[in-house]
């Protein structure tokens, strides 16, 4: 699973001594997009996604799941269960990925160049 989101950077700015008290214009409220790759059959995934402008406490929400489940269930399922609220849209199939860079670099991509993203990646069973 990957959450991010886009100039997750400092959120406040300094006054400027004389400023004439206008602040920085505002910014379209940032998007928090959302994939989940589940392990299909020969070597595949299936890649499901949202996107909004608020994760409501999801990271939270999926560690206190993790936790409290203790390695008694499928952590893989119960994850699902809490995405599920959110209405994730399957958007296909793709190969599992030859490396690292290969599993990422399509998501970091989308985030533009010169951005400062957080990524919260989990995997599951």
């Amino acid at each position: 699973m990957i959450t991010g989101e886009r100039n997750a950077g400092k959120l406040a700015r300094s006054v400027r001594e004389g400023a004439v008290g206008k602040g920085p214009e505002p910014r379209a409220p940032r998007r928090r997009p959302t994939s989940l790759f589940e392990r299909a059959e020969d070597g595949q995934y299936t890649v499901s996604t949202w996107s909004g402008d608020s994760l409501d406490g999801l990271g939270g929400s999926l560690a206190d799941t993790i936790l409290a489940n203790r390695g008694i269930h499928c952590v893989g399922e119960q994850t699902r269960a809490v995405l599920a609220p959110l209405g994730m849209q399957v958007q296909g199939t793709v190969p599992a990925p030859a490396s690292h860079r290969a599993a990422f670099a399509h998501t970091v991509r989308g985030h533009g160049e010169g951005t400062f993203t957080r990524a919260t990646c989990a995997l599951l069973c």
